[in-house]
C-alpha cells in the first residue's frame, strides 16, 4: 500500500506528466509527419468531445453546460485552425 506522502506527490506530478507527454506527443507526430495537412492534427483535439457524445448517445452518460460549452469551443478553435485564409 502506497504512503500517503507517495500519494501526494503522485496528485500533484499527475497534470503536469500529463500535460508534458500530451505535448511532446504532438511535437513528435509533427516532426515524424512534416508534410502532413495541419488538419490530421487538429482533428486530435475533437477525438475527447466526440467520445463525450458517443458515451452520451450508447451509454446514457449525461453533459452538463460546461462540457457542451467545452466541446463548442474547441471545435471553433479546430476550425479557426484549419479554415483556409
Amino acid at each position: 500500500m502506497p504512503s500517503q506522502q507517495a500519494t501526494a506527490f503522485f496528485i500533484r506530478v499527475a497534470p503536469l506528466s500529463f500535460a508534458f507527454l500530451w505535448s511532446s506527443g504532438f511535437i513528435v507526430a509533427k516532426y515524424a509527419a512534416p508534410d502532413a495537412d495541419p488538419f490530421t492534427f487538429a482533428l486530435i483535439y475533437l477525438v475527447p468531445p466526440l467520445t463525450a457524445i458517443e458515451a452520451f448517445v450508447l451509454f446514457g452518460e449525461s453533459l452538463s453546460a460546461v462540457q457542451i460549452i467545452g466541446m463548442a469551443v474547441t471545435a471553433a478553435g479546430v476550425w479557426l485552425a484549419t479554415r483556409r485564409a
